[in-house]
């Protein structure tokens, strides 16, 4: 496998994204597919930048919170 990376490092491949998000790699792709998570295919391998997870994932906590607290 050839490992991508930018200056920083933080570009990861999906084995990592998942270990990241601790889920399997098929829910990371269904994720990319459906709800707009931060991945690319590129030649043939899903890369993500690991602030972009960081953030996306800050995001849906941040809608999650929003959704409850009007519930109340």
């Amino acid at each position: 496998m050839v490992v991508y990376c930018n200056e920083d490092g933080s570009l990861i491949g999906l084995k990592e994204i998942a270990a990241y998000m601790q889920l399997d790699a098929r829910t990371v792709v269904a994720l990319v597919q459906k709800d707009g998570f931060p991945a690319a295919k590129i030649n043939g391998y899903w890369m993500a930048d690991r602030s972009q997870i960081g953030d996306w994932l800050r995001a849906k906590v941040q809608s999650c919170l929003s959704s409850a607290n009007k519930g109340k």
